[in-house]
Parts: C-alpha cells; structure tokens; sequence
C-alpha cells in the first residue's frame, strides 16, 4: 500500500510495562507459566532485529519502545513523540505497532488504527491481513482507536 509521504520510522512497542501512575509493574495477561508482558518482549526483540536486516527498509529508522525498561502507557507515547519532534517527523511518515497477546475469549490478529485517519485505516487493514495471510491466525479485522486519560491508544 502507498502512503502519502515516505516512512521514515517504525516504531516496535511492547506492550504492558508499568501501571498508568507508575507505581507497580503491568505484566498484561498470564497464563501457561508466563506473562503476555515477557513474550512481547521476545516478539519486539525478535520484530526489530528481523525489521533491521530488511534491505527494503534501508533508511528507515527502526526503533524499539518499551522493550529494555518498563513504561507506564504515557512514556511509551512520549519517547514516540519525543523522538518524532527531534527527528522533525509527522505522522505520515511513521507507523508505531504496539504488541500485545490478549487472553479472555477470541483468537486471532486485530490492528487498531487513529480515529478519522483513512490512511491510518488502510495500512491496519493491509497489517491485519499480512498476518493473518503470512502466519494463518484468523483475521479479526482493523479496529478504531480508543481514547481514554492517556490519550489515543492508536498512538
């Protein structure tokens, strides 16, 4: 899928980390001896390394957020933020995927997308369906953001 403006950067965010007020460790779902938090950790290592090695990526800048230290929701927007305004990057230029493996019913891929953001929409349908097409998870389909305290967690 074209976009607008050339990407400039990826953004790999694991999801979980801290709580919202920082003052305990948010390990997301658990089951099976583990935590959702300690595989996407593993998938965003494994994500940005294999994102790295992409000839086709070369120029693009990919940045792993969350991975090395635990956050509360809001610094893993502000380091996004943070470093879009250093580099001088608008939101046309980057994409920011924030995993997550959820628990409680249902199986399968979902992308959320920004709110009013057909171009924001397009690339979660076309993420979606890659891996859904590329690793056989059912596809659940793009998802609309959600807002809460924190802000847009479509990022």
């Amino acid at each position: 899928m074209p976009l607008s403006k050339p990407l400039k950067a990826i953004f790999i965010d694991a999801g979980h980390g801290r709580n919202i007020d920082d003052t305990q460790d948010d390990n997301g779902a658990s089951g099976n001896g583990t935590t959702e938090r300690a595989e996407v950790v593993k998938l965003a290592r494994h994500t940005v390394r294999i994102l790295r090695s992409q000839p086709s990526l070369n120029g693009i800048d990919v940045i792993g957020i969350g991975i090395d230290e635990r956050l509360p929701l809001s610094k893993h927007y502000g380091n996004v933020n943070q470093y879009c305004q250093k580099k001088n990057l608008t939101a046309q230029e980057t994409v920011c995927v924030s995993l997550h493996l959820n628990s409680g019913g249902g199986t399968g891929t979902e992308v959320w997308y920004e709110n009013n953001n057909q171009e924001s929409r397009k690339l979660a349908k076309e993420i979606a369906k890659s891996i859904s097409d590329g690793v056989g998870f059912v596809n659940r389909g793009d998802k609309n953001e959600v807002t809460n305290q924190d802000g847009s967690l479509a990022m």
